[in-house]
């Protein structure tokens, strides 16, 4: 973000990522560009597996649930929660830590 900031940078008032005109990224734009890259990159397609991806690794990383809620912009908790199915290397980190001496196996692998 630091070199990308550095070769555009952009006042208080401007928009981070930019048109060449200067303009905000419309949704549809950030959208084309990461299905782009997605494809050369041969990943799944879509900002949403972004999305997903991202708010696993928060969580995974030790972030409140009401945290990654409010970065994601959902406006019901019950939305987020479905990241925590497959989020489970800091739950069972905190279990390990706290109610145990012994490694617990995780069904499905963890990551």
């Amino acid at each position: 973000m630091a070199a990308y900031l550095a070769a555009y940078p952009a006042r208080a008032d401007e928009p981070v990522f930019r048109t060449a005109p200067g303009h905000g990224l419309s949704r549809r734009r950030l959208h084309k560009i990461v299905d782009r890259y997605a494809l050369v990159l041969r990943l799944p397609r879509g900002v949403h597996t972004l999305r997903h991806s991202a708010a696993t690794r928060w969580l995974n990383r030790g972030m409140s649930l009401r945290s990654v809620q409010v970065i994601l912009g959902h406006a019901r908790i019950a939305t987020t929660t479905g990241y925590l199915g497959i989020a489970t290397d800091a739950l069972v980190a905190e279990y390990q830590r706290t109610c145990t001496a012994a490694p617990v196996a995780v069904i499905g692998g963890g990551r």
